[in-house]
């Protein structure tokens, strides 16, 4: 996911601290990137700015969701809150027609299935009418 935003700033933000995520259409939320995590952050003074969050994975089911936006000042005061600023659609891969449908995540697993040989399991024998 490549969220792209532009802001106009009307004053200059010191440090400011950009929180972009996700959330579904019933706004729940779902996912939260901060530029807070960043080693530095620098000054935004007034003007136009474009700011990009990259995602490398996300795992969420297809369905539509929507992007929010959070700018907070050097202090954590918050200076703007926006949610559904945006709406995007996951589509579906062939996968996904074999995937469990109550799940709001598609996470990496893998299976194991082995047998168990006890002594009891092997005596044992089942009917099955």
């Amino acid at each position: 996911l490549v969220a792209r935003i532009t802001l106009y700033l009307k004053h200059p933000l010191k440090k400011p601290e950009i929180v972009i995520g996700t959330h579904t259409t019933d706004f729940i939320y779902l996912t939260a990137a901060s530029t807070d995590q960043l080693p530095a952050w620098p000054d935004m003074p007034a003007g136009r700015h474009h700011i990009t969050c990259t995602c490398k994975t996300f795992p969420l089911k297809p369905g539509v969701y929507n992007l929010r936006i959070g700018i907070f000042n050097q202090f954590r005061k918050l200076v703007f809150m926006a949610d559904a600023i945006a709406t995007f659609h996951i589509s579906p891969d062939l996968d996904d027609a074999k995937a469990p449908p109550l799940r709001l995540l598609n996470v990496e697993h893998t299976w194991t299935i082995e047998p168990v040989h006890t002594p009891e399991a092997e005596n044992t024998r089942m009917a099955v009418p």
